[in-house]
């Protein structure tokens, strides 16, 4: 994450902690990845410091729980309604199907070093006062199950923090774990030219599966291209499941956008305010997202002349029915007809 990130994601935990303070219930769920040992003892010493530093109020009640993540999936799962919940995980050990699991928003903050070492440092630097957020920090900061559609709506900077969003969840640390059984699923298959002017173009900072995927990220925003890896990275982060078949997928942009095509993203590219030089996995299938799908009424119209055609060919073939009488039985104009001899 860089700065700007965390700064962003420190707001977002200082209003859930405001709120408390206001006895306030919050909508999601807060999940502090910390280090070290997480029992009973340590629980209650994190009570008693938020109740210390951040509460300050001894004549009121607040409605506030900690639990362990495991000891609540396991025992408390009915427990999250009608009260602010902080569930403790250890750092970068918190799992895609946990947060599937807890079946609510979720806000999950993880201990960098360079801000704060502990929970008592981030307690006592939150503000008394909510602090502006935009809609997409929050859609970029919560973690929760997302219509995949309004997903590929948002902006090109919210759709990258997006995918990239899985800080302190294991089995899913990096856009790359969402594209299992794309062409981007090993280093070995996705060799770049071997010439310093193609290596410099891509950046240091990602791997080379996320360098395809934020590029595919721009053709959609500047093209409106969706390209198929793209969109099984967005629609298996959307549902918090890396699992997801691509056959699921495809069923599901293709009744949003009709089936997807080969195209060829360098030739794509030559409009857009990026290229793919360097990169040799470019034709690739995708969907143009000016072309809505087919009603369901010209579905089964094209489905029912695509079952006369079938009709008429065997007709055609393997009988000696004349051409006239077969154009009466299946509909069809006789030159279509014709075509098929």
């Amino acid at each position: 994450m860089t700065y700007l990130d965390i700064e962003t994601k420190i707001k977002t935990i200082n209003n859930w902690f405001n709120n408390l303070r206001e006895n306030v219930i919050n909508e999601e769920v807060l999940i502090l990845c910390i280090k070290g040992r997480i029992d009973d003892r340590y629980k209650k010493k994190l009570e008693q410091n938020i109740k210390d530093i951040l509460l300050k109020n001894e004549d009121k009640e607040y409605d506030f729980n900690i639990f362990s993540i495991q000891y609540w999936l396991k025992e408390k799962r009915n427990s999250l309604k009608n009260q602010n919940t902080i569930l403790l995980a250890n750092n970068h050990n918190v799992l895609l199907s946990q947060i599937r699991q807890i079946q609510s928003k979720t806000l999950l903050f993880s201990f960098p070093s360079e801000y704060y070492e502990n929970i008592e440092m981030l307690l006592a630097n939150t503000q008394n006062a909510k602090i502006d957020t935009s809609k997409e920090e929050f859609y970029s900061f919560y973690t929760e199950i997302k219509d995949p559609q309004e997903v590929i709506n948002q902006s090109q900077s919210t759709l990258r923090q997006f995918l990239d969003n899985t800080i302190c969840i294991k089995d899913a640390s990096s856009v790359t774990n969402f594209l299992k059984n794309t062409n981007l699923l090993t280093y070995a298959d996705d060799l770049i030219d071997a010439t310093a002017k193609a290596y410099k173009k891509l950046s240091t900072n990602n791997s080379l599966q996320e360098e395809y995927i934020f590029r595919d990220i721009v053709i959609l925003k500047e093209m409106n291209i969706l390209t198929s890896r793209l969109s099984i990275a967005i629609y298996r982060k959307a549902n918090l499941d890396t699992n997801i078949s691509i056959t699921e997928v495809g069923r599901y942009f293709s009744s949003k956008y009709n089936k997807s095509k080969v195209i060829d993203l360098k030739k794509i590219s030559k409009n857009s305010s990026i290229d793919y030089d360097g990169l040799s996995k470019t034709k690739v299938k995708a969907y143009n997202l000016d072309i809505k799908a087919k009603s369901e009424k010209e579905f089964r119209k094209e489905i029912e002349i695509e079952i006369k055609e079938h009709i008429a060919k065997k007709l055609l073939y393997f009988t000696d029915i004349d051409i006239d009488t077969i154009q009466r039985i299946v509909e069809l104009p006789k030159s279509t007809l014709k075509g098929y001899r």
